[in-house]
C-alpha cells in the first residue's frame, strides 16, 4: 500500500523551529577608535599682529587655520627667545624657546604657509650672509698672516731651548683671528652634533625648522643609535641648560652656554605618528615638551577668491616686526659674541595671580583619576608652556618690554589649553599600530572601488603602496575578515566581498 497523505510537521518540531534565532548579519566592528575632530584654534589670542598673520596666511594660502598659526607663533618665538628670559612667580627663569609640532598630511600646503611665516626670518638670514660674505677674505687673509708669522717665529727659535722664549714671541703675534659668525638662524635636518656645531659657530640664537620633518625624524639624527642623545640634547636645549660634550675625535670638550633653539616640524601624519608612540620619546620627555597641532584638511575647499584687502597689510606689518626684532642687538654675556645672558622678563601683580590661578588648575587635573592624568608629562609643564607663549606673545607687541600683563597671560593660557587639548585628543591616534593604519588605508581604497568582489591579488597588485606584497596582504585581509568587514564570495573563499559602508 502506497502512502498517498501529506506528512504534517508535529506541533513541538514546528515550535522550536519557528522559535529559533534568525541569523542576521553583524556591523563590522571599528578597526580603531575614531579620533575626534580638532577644537579650533584661538588665533585671536595670539595677538594683533601674529593672530592678523595667521589669519592672512590662511586667505592667502588656504592651509589649515591652525598650521598658519602654529607657524607664525614658531617663528615669533625664534625671534624674540634671545632678547629675554621669562621669570616666574616662584622665581625660576625659563627660556622662551618653544617646540612645536604640526601633523599634516602631503598636499595641505605646508610648505608655502611656512615659507610665508619664516620671511622675514630667511630676509634677516640673506643681510648676515651678505655680512659675512664681506667679512670672509679680510679673515682668510689674518688668518694666514697669523699662521705665518707663527711658522716664522718657531723657524726663528730652530733649536733653542729657551720655552719662555718661545712663548713669549708665539704670544706677541696676537690670538689666532676668529671667524666671522656663521650665518645661519635656522637648520633644517642636522644631527645633534650637527646642531651643536651650528650653535658653536653661529649665532646664539638658533630654530631647527623644516616643512619637511620627515627628513629629520627618519634621518641619521634620529636613528635608533642616535636618537637617545639627540632627544636629550633637544631637552636641554628647550631647557635652556648649558651643553657639554666630549668627543676626543671633535677636540676634547665642547661647552655651550647662553644659547636657545626653538623648534617647528611639520610632519605627515605616519611620521607623526612613528615620533609620538616612541617609548623614548615619551620616557625621555621629548614629547612632553612639544605643542601639537593637527588640524582638519583643507584640501577640496579651497577653491579660487580673492585675496582679501587687509591680507597684505597684515603681511607686511608682521614681517616688518620680526625683522626689527631680529635686527636688535643681543643680550650677550660680557666678554662672548655668541653667548646669551638675557635679563628676565616678569609678571606684573595681576599676571602672576593670573598664573598661579591657571598653575593650580593644571595640577588639579594631574593626579589619579584628574582628566590630564593620562598626559602628565606634558601637563607638568603647561604652566610653563602658558608662560614662555605669554613673553613671546609681549615682547612681539613691545620687544622692550619688562614685564607680561594679565590680558596676556590670560590669552597664552587658553592657547596652553587648546595644545593640552590636541595632546589629549592625539593619544589615541598614536597608539594605532601601523598594522591597523594599513588595513585602514585597504578598507578606504576597496571602498571606493565599486567592485563587486575581488581577490587578495587585487590587493597587493593594485592596492595602496603598504601592501604590495601577498605576505602583507594576506594579514590585512585576515584582519578585515575578523572585523567583519569581509565575507566569502565563493565556497573556497578565493573572493571576498565588502559589507556595505551602511551596515557599519
Amino acid at each position: 500500500m502506497t502512502w498517498r497523505g501529506r506528512w504534517r510537521m508535529s506541533d513541538p518540531i514546528k515550535a522550536t523551529i519557528n522559535g529559533a534565532l534568525v541569523y542576521q548579519a553583524q556591523a563590522p566592528m571599528p578597526l580603531s577608535r575614531k579620533v575626534p575632530d580638532p577644537e579650533p584654534y584661538p588665533v585671536d589670542d595670539l595677538g594683533d599682529v601674529l593672530g592678523a598673520a595667521a589669519r592672512a596666511i590662511h586667505d592667502r594660502v588656504q592651509a589649515p587655520l591652525a598650521m598658519c598659526a602654529q607657524s607664525v607663533l614658531a617663528a615669533a618665538a625664534l625671534a624674540v627667545q634671545g632678547l629675554r628670559n621669562v621669570k616666574l612667580p616662584h622665581g625660576q627663569a625659563s627660556p622662551l624657546s618653544l617646540f612645536c609640532l604640526t601633523i599634516a598630511e602631503s598636499g595641505e600646503r605646508k610648505s608655502q604657509c611656512d615659507r610665508i611665516a619664516l620671511g622675514p626670518i630667511n630676509r634677516r638670514e640673506t643681510a648676515l650672509q651678505a655680512q659675512y660674505d664681506c667679512e670672509l677674505p679680510s679673515f682668510k687673509n689674518a688668518k694666514l698672516a697669523w699662521e705665518k708669522a707663527r711658522e716664522a717665529v718657531l723657524k726663528k727659535a730652530k733649536g733653542e731651548p729657551n720655552a719662555s722664549a718661545l712663548a713669549i714671541a708665539l704670544e706677541s703675534i696676537g690670538p689666532e683671528p676668529i671667524e666671522p659668525l656663521a650665518p645661519l638662524l635656522t637648520a633644517p635636518e642636522p644631527t645633534w652634533e650637527g646642531m651643536c656645531r651650528v650653535m658653536q659657530k653661529g649665532h646664539a640664537s638658533l630654530g631647527l625648522f623644516s616643512d619637511e620633518g620627515g627628513g629629520f625624524v627618519g634621518g641619521h639624527g634620529m636613528s635608533a643609535e642616535a636618537k637617545v642623545r639627540t632627544m636629550a640634547g633637544l631637552n636641554l636645549a628647550w631647557d635652556g641648560k648649558p651643553i657639554k660634550r666630549v668627543r676626543m675625535n671633535e677636540g676634547g670638550l665642547l661647552l655651550l652656554s647662553g644659547r636657545r633653539l626653538s623648534l617647528h616640524l611639520m610632519l605627515q601624519t605616519g611620521i607623526a605618528n612613528q615620533l609620538l608612540g616612541d617609548p623614548d620619546a615619551e620616557s625621555i620627555g621629548l614629547l612632553a615638551r612639544l605643542l601639537i597641532v593637527a588640524p582638519k584638511a583643507t584640501a577640496g575647499t579651497r577653491f579660487v577668491r580673492e585675496v582679501a584687502p587687509e591680507t597684505y597689510a597684515a603681511l607686511q606689518c608682521y614681517e616688518g616686526r620680526l625683522l626689527a626684532i631680529l635686527e636688535m642687538p643681543l643680550p650677550l654675556a660680557e666678554g662672548k659674541r655668541n653667548e646669551l645672558d638675557p635679563p628676565a622678563l616678569t609678571f606684573d601683580a595681576d599676571a602672576a595671580r593670573a598664573f598661579t590661578g591657571f598653575q593650580d588648575h593644571i595640577e588639579g587635573m594631574l593626579g589619579d583619576g584628574g582628566e590630564l592624568r593620562p598626559i602628565k608629562a606634558f601637563g607638568s609643564k603647561l604652566a610653563e608652556q602658558a608662560a614662555r607663549i605669554a613673553g613671546v606673545l609681549t615682547l612681539i607687541d613691545n620687544p622692550n618690554a619688562q614685564s607680561i600683563d594679565a590680558d596676556t597671560m590670560t590669552r597664552a593660557a587658553r592657547i596652553a589649553e587648546h595644545y593640552c587639548c590636541e595632546a589629549l585628543r592625539l593619544l589615541a591616534g598614536a597608539s594605532i599600530s601601523e598594522q591597523i593604519r594599513r588595513t585602514e588605508k585597504v578598507l578606504s581604497w576597496l571602498r571606493t572601488r565599486g567592485q563587486a568582489t575581488f581577490k587578495l591579488s587585487d590587493i597587493y597588485q593594485r592596492g595602496p603602496g603598504e601592501v604590495r606584497e601577498a605576505a602583507e596582504a594576506r594579514k590585512v585581509v585576515g584582519i578585515l575578515i575578523d572585523h567583519g568587514w569581509l565575507v566569502p564570495a565563493d565556497p573556497k573563499a578565493k573572493e571576498w566581498r565588502i559589507v556595505q559602508a551602511e551596515a557599519a
